[in-house]
């Protein structure tokens, strides 16, 4: 239900309750007092007229008070033989066709017309609950905090939770949900939802996710200094409510071993590896770091010491390393690792010997314990063996001509043996020249050295590079030499590398990055004089030698055009936990790419999101560049709603025709915004971007998928949703890695209780007063909606109908109702409810969790007391009745007024409610919603009242059809509940008085009917292409002037408007657009004028299909959609007719005509 803004009150409920007689006794007599000086501030009430939703904030205001009409849809028999149409009863007042819609009134009535009800404090409350009491730390959870809002609305409400300090207050891990307006202060580790204005009866929830950092958090750490509070402008605070503590399980699970890196040969050098490793990819849930670790290894008797990795220092024949401050836990498989190399030299050892050697691992944990591992490894000592692995690898599969290639080597010694002599030559191909040469570090904690060579086409000897020979470690720096640095001659490059290892020590392996290799131009033509074209490959092949063996890999490459190479690189950027509830925003970056696979520029490309059905797009909230030197143009952002009916949002940011080319390495970064639609089902969520246009010709399509193969989770998929709207259904575009969001459940129940006096046209919703007269009439209407996704039962409605001095249903205080409506009649409630009635004044009710003091056992009864006017107390118990997300339902109770009140006297009333979710019966907050008031007005005898009659005054231009003579009065049934229309004559059958939703009041005030009230109703059959005349009658037949009076008339679907039909006659109103079509016709104050269907001076419009009347008339109802056109006539101020034909302007008629389809 939408909620209209409430005007703001103080909290000061007590100051207010003390002046609340003294000021509504005072605002009677003001409105007692203007009421005698001017009738026409009085509110018109029509009774069965019926006006669309009043004013925000002013519901007993109406600024523009329309009266209108509409014709119901005419039905049509249809004959095949005849192809002819029967006119149904369409042309009665209200039931028959048309209804009065409206009024415009002015003046000071808007002023009167905006009491409020008695000002009263919303009530707050919260109560917090945890999705878990024991957690791994690492491992999120939630606390879910219930909140709601009773009896007045609750303004610039906030909640605040304060996280305790074992809690990971990172706010990259911390995500908040509910509500639309929450942020996070990790220096203070708050919390905080700003949920604007509440509405009294709101209950919901907000929910925080979180987790206890993994590493640190010792076994055992609890959550208990976890406080919140709720505050609000004009409410009582809830401050410092501690959460349910959550307790963190936390234990050591590193893995300590020692293993063989390499070798294990007699007389041959073999390392040792000593790891501390997380166990697998989650190594951090419910983990522990290692902190102040010293790492020792106690060598075996005879062991000859040659090197320890990471600065371990040798004493006696024990390897330290120690003062290591932490070894972290990740959630990847990562380890800390420490290499040892030593040899097994005879005679000392022999082969078959199976030396053992320990380890010692010490660390303190987090609660300062300490721990002491000791692992052990045993080998057995073997005959020397040669072994490698060799790999050449390029980097990009294509180039073009003037790219830059890179080579690189990967070589292992996976023997048992150095190897001796060994060297590598590259012979460079004659479609590349060399221009960097790089030396790159080593894995696994064994190191060498290397010297560089190179040979020229000018000199066949090889020259040592500068700075040879170079270290290799573990140091992750590399050397890279620049050919330019070379000294070489013009015309002078490089022939031939030679990479000399001398001896390659075992457990040398090559490091992917830096690498060892070399970078090389393509040429435009290659050395032999021939060009370099697309479609060329080019080859590249390095030997190995070394004493006793030899190897040699080799690479190719294409050469091709220019290509771009794209794709879209998507991430969660809020919140990072992917946990979102209905309302919340989530917030996504992509990056579009144009990689250094590329060999051209990415021209005008589209990234499109087709967004999951349950998020709507917001904004983008900003779009960065990695180019340099590059103007990015500033794309069209296209949203594309229900895109081609699939219910879903289309997001396309589009370069096309902006001229844009992104360079080869570069991105684009744009960050957008959506919304969790409300009542989006639970459950896991995918959202992907798409690469789905560009304006090249050729795409490299190696960076999305390879060579068909999910790439980093992007994939080529056919674009079945024809993404870029090119209606082509069956090509292929580049879908980015997923990015997922899990939807969880949200709990929210709204309800409103609204009052309609008999001086009301509409329900009234509260801070705003209903208008009643003593003896008169009241009914109560209770709206309840599912806000959430959560479906909700056990609702329990508690209502303490009003009475002298009584006090709110489901918290503390006094309502201030001054008199006792008595309940009408036994009540009806929808689905399988229960309605139960009590007759003690001040019962208990711990359905919605309060007993006031003094309260009586309520006595529920099934069946009503006798007389119904003793119940003081109603409740409804909808049991297993199961509230599906977005259901709503309402159900209205009628109240009689004593005849003994007096004006200005008002009623509160309001009713509790208490609703548990259906998934895990998990209560929400109890609520009581904001008190619907009437006031009690003296009796006014100033309405105003306009009624209409519609009849059939023509047919083909004859007033002779079927045996019918429309020239003549036809009377109809004066029954309302037979199709009859008590307004077409001078007899009163419509009893008094008028309740709301009565009919309205008759008249005996019509010129003499018999001559003026001409035409019918029924005219039989007629036939396509037929001519037929509408006739509208109008009389004002109040207490007072009908101002602003406007009438609209819907046509049928199955006729025509004829637009030129009185261009001939009566006279054309002046005001008019001279010479165009006149197809309306005004009689008022014996004055016959007709009038322009266009937008012009004169009073009259027609409205084509499809144009709404409210674009000119804001406040206009036709009564349904103007799906064939409209008449609207500004029929002006109609005074009331004191007899048949008095005043000669208070009645008047409006024509037109429409031919059959």
């Amino acid at each position: 239900m939408n909620r209209r803004n409430q005007t703001s009150r103080s909290w000061y409920r007590h100051l207010v309750e003390t002046f609340l007689s003294l000021i509504t006794n005072i605002l009677s007599l003001i409105s007692w007092l203007i009421t005698l000086l001017n009738h026409n501030w009085r509110r018109i009430s029509t009774n069965s007229l019926r006006h669309p939703k009043y004013s925000v904030g002013f519901p007993r205001q109406v600024p523009f008070l329309h009266l209108l009409h509409r014709t119901r849809q005419m039905g049509f028999w249809y004959f095949p033989k005849q192809l002819r149409y029967r006119l149904r009863r369409s042309l009665q007042l209200q039931r028959w066709g048309f209804f009065l819609l409206g009024l415009v009134l002015s003046g000071l009535m808007t002023v009167m017309q905006g009491l409020t009800i008695p000002v009263y404090a919303g009530t707050l409350q919260i109560n917090q609950s945890a999705s878990t009491t024991t957690v791994d730390s690492g491992i999120f959870f939630t606390y879910t905090i219930n909140y709601s809002c009773s009896i007045s609305s609750c303004e610039d409400v906030q909640i605040s939770t304060i996280l305790d300090s074992d809690l990971d207050n990172n706010s990259a891990n911390v995500s908040l949900s509910g509500g639309n307006n929450s942020s996070y202060n990790q220096g203070t580790s708050n919390a905080i939802w700003n949920l604007g204005n509440l509405s009294a009866g709101e209950s919901s929830q907000v929910s925080l996710t979180l987790r206890f950092p993994p590493g640190i958090t010792p076994n055992g750490a609890q959550s208990e200094t976890t406080t919140t509070s709720i505050t609000s402008t004009n409410s009582p605070d809830i401050t410092g409510q501690t959460a349910p503590t959550v307790t963190a399980i936390a234990t050591n699970k590193m893995i300590v071993s020692k293993s063989i890196s390499a070798g294990g040969a007699l007389g041959q050098d073999t390392v040792y590896r000593i790891d501390v490793c997380n166990p697998d990819a989650d190594g951090d849930i419910g983990s522990i770091n290692f902190n102040n670790i010293n790492i020792s290894d106690t060598l075996p008797a005879g062991v000859t010491f040659v090197s320890a990795s990471d600065g371990g220092t040798l004493s006696g024949s024990t390897v330290t390393w120690s003062a290591i401050s932490s070894f972290e836990v990740d959630n990847k498989s990562s380890c800390l690792s420490r290499f040892l190399t030593v040899r097994y030299d005879p005679p000392t050892y022999n082969l078959g010997d199976t030396p053992t050697n320990n380890a010692t691992v010490q660390a303190t944990l987090p609660d300062g314990s300490v721990i002491n591992e000791t692992p052990s490894e045993t080998l057995t000592l073997v005959t020397p063996q040669p072994s490698l692995s060799f790999n050449k690898a390029r980097q990009f599969p294509i180039r073009k001509v003037g790219d830059t290639q890179q080579f690189r080597f990967r070589i292992e010694n996976t023997g048992t043996q150095a190897l001796d002599n060994f060297v590598l030559t590259d012979t460079i191909p004659s479609e590349i020249e060399v221009t960097t040469i790089r030396i790159g570090d080593v894995e696994g904690g064994v190191s060498t050295s290397v010297t560089v060579q190179y040979q020229t086409n000018l000199n066949s000897t090889f020259t040592t590079v500068l700075g040879s020979p170079f270290t290799m470690s573990t140091s992750g720096n590399g050397t890279t030499v620049d050919v330019a640095s070379l000294g070489l001659a013009a015309g002078e490059y490089i022939t031939q590398l030679r990479y000399n290892y001398g001896t390659l020590p075992i457990g040398f392996k090559d490091r992917n990055s830096p690498y060892t290799g070399f970078e090389a131009q393509v040429l435009t033509t290659d050395r032999n004089g021939n060009s370099v074209n697309a479609g060329d490959i080019i080859s590249n092949t390095a030997d190995i030698n070394y004493t006793g063996g030899s190897t040699s890999d080799s690479v190719d490459f294409d050469i091709v055009e220019e290509i771009p190479s794209g794709f879209t690189n998507k991430v969660l950027l809020e919140p990072l936990s992917g946990i979102v509830f209905p309302g919340d925003i989530v917030k996504y970056r992509f990056d579009l790419r144009n990689t250094n696979n590329a060999t051209g520029t990415l021209v005008e490309p589209v990234v499109a999101d087709f967004l999951d059905e349950n998020l709507e797009y917001v904004d983008t909230t900003s779009m960065t560049t990695a180019i340099s030197g590059v103007s990015v143009p500033t794309p069209t952002i296209e949203v594309l709603d229900n895109y081609n009916s699939t219910g879903r949002q289309l997001i396309r940011w589009n370069w096309d025709g902006t001229g844009f080319q992104q360079p080869i390495g570069s991105r684009v970064r744009i960050e957008f915004q959506a919304r969790v639609k409300a009542g989006s089902p639970i459950g896991t969520y995918q959202n992907y971007t798409h690469l789905v246009d560009y304006d090249n010709t050729l795409f490299n399509s190696i960076d999305c998928n390879g060579n068909g193969t999910n790439k980093g989770g992007r994939l080529y998929v056919t674009d079945v949703n024809d993404l870029d709207g090119d209606s082509n259904i069956t090509e292929q575009i580049c879908q980015s890695n997923p990015v997922e969001i899990e939807i969880k459940e949200l709990a929210k129940l709204d309800a409103v209780k609204l009052s309609q006096g008999d001086l009301d046209s509409n329900f009234v919703e509260p801070p705003n007063l209903a208008q009643a007269t003593a003896d008169g009439t009241i009914q109560y209407k209770a709206s309840i909606t599912n806000l959430g996704n959560v479906a909700l039962t056990n609702l329990v409605v508690v209502d303490i109908l009003p009475s002298a001095g009584d006090s709110y249903v489901a918290i503390s205080g006094s309502r201030g109702s001054q008199w006792l409506p008595t309940l009408a009649g036994t009540l009806t409630v929808p689905g399988a409810a229960t309605v139960y009635y009590s007759t003690v004044s001040n019962p208990c009710r711990p359905e919605v969790d309060h007993s006031p003091p003094g309260c009586s056992a309520p006595g529920w009864s099934t069946t009503p007391p006798s007389p119904i006017s003793d119940v003081t107390a109603i409740k409804f118990d909808f049991g297993s009745t199961v509230i599906q997300p977005s259901e709503a339902f309402e159900f209205i109770w009628p109240m009689n007024i004593p005849a003994t009140v007096n004006p200005g006297e008002v009623a509160i009333n309001s009713f509790g409610y208490k609703v548990v979710r259906n998934d895990n019966s998990q209560p929400l907050s109890t609520a009581e919603v904001i008190a619907t008031a009437v006031e009690i007005q003296q009796p006014v005898a100033n309405k105003p009242n306009v009624l209409l009659v519609k009849r059939i005054t023509a047919v083909n231009g004859s007033t002779n059809i079927n045996g019918n003579d429309l020239s003549t009065y036809i009377n109809q049934q004066d029954d309302l509940n037979t199709d009859g229309n008590p307004y077409d004559d001078n007899d009163i059958t419509v009893p008094t008085p008028i309740n709301p939703g009565d009919p309205q009041v008759d008249t005996d005030k019509w010129l003499d009917p018999t001559t003026f009230l001409i035409g019918g109703i029924d005219v039989g059959l007629v036939a396509p292409g037929d001519e037929i005349e509408y006739t509208i009658y109008f009389i004002s037949t109040g207490d007072n002037i009908a101002n602003n009076v406007l009438l609209c008339d819907r046509l049928p679907n199955d006729v025509t408007f004829i637009p030129n039909a009185f261009n001939s006659t009566p006279a054309p109103d002046l005001s008019g657009l001279p010479g165009s079509d006149r197809g309306i016709v005004l009689s008022l104050g014996s004055s016959d004028v007709s009038l322009t269907n266009a937008e012009d001076g004169d009073s009259g419009q027609f409205f084509p299909a499809g144009v709404d009347p409210t674009t000119k008339y804001p406040h206009i109802n036709c009564g349904g959609s103007n799906t064939n056109g409209a008449v609207v006539v500004e029929v002006g101020n109609l005074p009331h007719a004191i007899s048949p034909g008095v005043p000669h302007d208070s009645y008047g008629f409006i024509r037109f005509r429409s031919r059959v389809n």
